[in-house]
């Protein structure tokens, strides 16, 4: 591609190009060149692949070649916004709808997207929706917790649309410690990290790998010496004395709270954090400010023989010593300021 010229109605252009999407043109023009272009994404899509051979041409005379009747363009100076005609605007219609579940509750904060695009907007805290789409448009909706729904819009203006709730999610059986449960059935809060997401961290301890990856629990760090165990706090600070968690390494409590800081994050099999009262019929008063119930690797009968290293080291240094007096210089400087 060759660009001659400064003055933006001047500018000369040599392209050959096959089967390439017009967004693909423009952004190759907008790259060699002063211009920049502004346009909907979905409707240049529609324009499909094209072939372009021109030599010394104008940007009049290539947009004139690239887009159809469908489509118009204005230019100000080196800004060209490509429009849609009027006859496509009018098909454009404001859609209102609903979202709710099987029982007719609103469901507040789902995702509803025009298919296609990046037009989109949450419900509001009545499950009440309003998008700008075409009659043909389809919506896409989601929402954690429910399956995706697929909904074509077909000319209505107003729409009531039920989710449903994804089965898998609520049918887990979670050990409670006095028994087993339907996560729909349990009351009490319980968060769950992988093992898979501790392993190969650089931190010095296990404690430090939990931090950031679950919620209501905070990793603090009381001090800057190296190899110090940071202190675990599950939904603020719960008593004055200790507000340390209990800790239980593989079914055995233990009541020293730098217990994860001889336990290596690659041999963690799974983290489970109980994080109400709950815990308290398991384990008593000891789980008034929570429980960290850690679960270890183990090997298996049948299991292959494998060996896996893991290699971590590291080292601190003071980078400067300020200067000290000595206890007759201290001696002198205090007597000097009092006399």
């Amino acid at each position: 591609m060759q660009v001659s010229a400064t003055v933006y109605s001047q500018q000369k252009f040599t392209l050959s190009i096959k089967q390439t999407e017009v967004s693909s043109i423009l952004t190759k023009i907008q790259k060699q060149s002063d211009y920049r272009f502004f346009y909907n994404y979905s409707s240049i899509k529609k324009l499909g692949k094209i072939n372009l051979d021109v030599k010394d041409a104008t940007i009049d005379q290539i947009l004139n070649t690239i887009i159809d009747n469908k489509l118009s363009y204005k230019m100000a100076d080196d800004h060209v916004v490509i429009i849609s005609n009027q006859d496509d605007a009018n098909k454009q219609a404001i859609i209102k709808g609903k979202v709710v579940d099987k029982t007719g509750e609103p469901l507040i904060g789902v995702s509803v997207k025009l298919q296609g695009t990046n037009v989109g907007i949450t419900t509001d805290i009545n499950g009440n929706f309003t998008i700008n789409a075409p009659d043909d448009g389809v919506l896409e909706l989601t929402y954690i917790g429910y399956a995706k729904k697929i909904v074509p819009i077909a000319g209505n203006k107003g729409l009531t649309i039920t989710m449903d709730a994804l089965p898998s999610a609520l049918n887990e059986v979670v050990v409670v410690g006095y028994g087993t449960s339907k996560k729909i059935d349990i009351t009490g809060s319980v968060a769950s990290v992988k093992g898979a997401d501790l392993q190969n961290l650089p931190v010095s301890s296990a404690a430090q790998a939990l931090d950031g990856r679950a919620s209501g629990v905070s990793i603090v760090r009381n001090d800057g010496s190296p190899g110090a165990a940071p202190s675990i706090r599950i939904r603020g600070t719960g008593t004055l004395n200790d507000a340390n968690p209990l800790i239980v390494i593989d079914g055995v409590p233990t009541s020293d709270p730098d217990a994860l800081s001889d336990l290596n994050p690659n041999d963690i099999a799974s983290v489970d954090i109980l994080k109400d009262a709950s815990s308290s019929a398991i384990y008593g008063t000891r789980a008034a400010n929570g429980v960290v119930l850690v679960t270890t690797k183990k090997g298996t009968y049948n299991q292959k023989l494998s060996t896996a290293v893991n290699f971590y080291n590291g080292f601190s240094n003071s980078t400067k010593y300020i200067s000290l007096l000595t206890a007759p210089q201290l001696y002198q400087l205090k007597k000097r300021a009092l006399y």
